[in-house]
């Protein structure tokens, strides 16, 4: 009697969690990364590669300097990059793991012209949002940038 109400219990909290996180359209990441400005650069475009969706944030004055980027790829995506964290043979640079507002980080610094990535783990939203950071970028200034963002709002 006690396994069946142990698994029954264990059913509902699944369910609640899989209806708790709601999938992000299109439309709604382009709203989002619409309303937002990444450290002076402005919304460009939004590119879609597959079940990607990719904004760029592009300085009016100077489109010639490489864009930022802000990924949002599906929730799967982000044990990618906690591999990378674990295995230090997969890394392409210096990787790091943090928690930021309860959500799991990995920042992988690619040490090449993409910078770094920030890879965050929005459960919420059934999503892994990637943002591009320049290299070198201490932790405290990503935890800044990713709360301008509104990542954590997402949650």
């Amino acid at each position: 009697m006690k396994l069946k109400v142990l698994s029954v219990s264990l059913c509902v909290l699944a369910l609640s969690t899989a209806v708790m996180a709601a999938d992000m359209s299109e439309a709604q990441f382009k709203n989002w990364m619409s309303s937002i400005t990444l450290d002076g650069l402005k919304f460009y475009e939004i590119e879609k590669d597959g079940s990607k969706l990719q904004a760029s944030f592009v300085n009016p004055a100077a489109p010639h300097i490489g864009p930022r980027m802000v990924v949002m790829s599906p929730l799967p995506e982000f044990l990618d990059y906690q591999k990378m964290l674990d295995n230090p043979s997969m890394r392409m640079g210096p990787t790091q793991g943090f928690t930021y507002k309860g959500l799991r980080v990995v920042v992988v610094d690619t040490q090449s012209e993409i910078g770094m990535l920030v890879a965050v783990e929005a459960k919420a939203i059934n999503k892994t949002i990637t943002v591009s950071f320049p290299s070198k970028t201490a932790q405290a200034s990503i935890e800044a940038g990713l709360g301008r963002i509104g990542i954590a709002d997402k949650k």
